[in-house]
């Protein structure tokens, strides 16, 4: 965008100040500098008046490191579960409440591997664990590597999301 201001600038002709009329347009205005520095620190806490909440933890599961990442959001829970350092499969996962006073789960694919009943068994346990004490919906993003799909690891996730509970 520079070097397109200042060859508008030394054309000089009647074009020049319709191209610096659309630059100056577009171009976002700066912040003042003494706003910056009231910014948190990075990787501090967020203020509780933005209602956006994140929790962080890392451990070994079936001998590999696995990340995962709870922000809770005014309206739904993104949680992020990884062994490979990839988004993986993407599933949103709902509770409603049923005529008869118990719940219904609703877990769907939105995008990855839509054949992994496991994946669809974590997202249905883990919105069970939420909709305990939210009506917050679960949009999921978990990446496995195939010998950590079992049982014990779908345990270990829902004592990690417990303890990570920030709704």
């Amino acid at each position: 965008v520079a070097a397109l201001s200042v060859a508008g600038e030394h054309s000089g002709g009647a074009g020049s100040s319709l191209l610096e009329g659309v630059l100056s347009a577009a171009a976002p205005e700066m912040p003042d500098l003494a706003s910056l520095e009231a910014l948190p620190e990075p990787g501090a806490a967020p203020a509780a008046a933005h209602g956006l909440i994140t929790r962080q933890t890392a451990v070994e599961i079936e001998g590999r490191h696995t990340d995962m990442v709870v922000q809770v959001f005014r309206d739904q829970v993104l949680l992020t579960i990884t062994q490979t350092d990839k988004m993986g499969t993407m599933l949103v996962a709902k509770a409603e409440d049923t005529a008869l006073g118990g719940k219904s789960y609703d877990v769907q694919v939105v995008l990855g591997r839509r054949d992994d009943p496991f994946l669809m068994l974590c997202a249905r346990q883990l919105i069970q664990l939420i909709s305990e004490t939210s009506d917050r919906y679960l949009v999921l993003s978990i990446s496995l590597l195939e010998e950590a799909r079992k049982q014990s690891t779908l345990r270990i996730l829902l004592g990690l999301v417990r303890r990570l509970k920030a709704w």
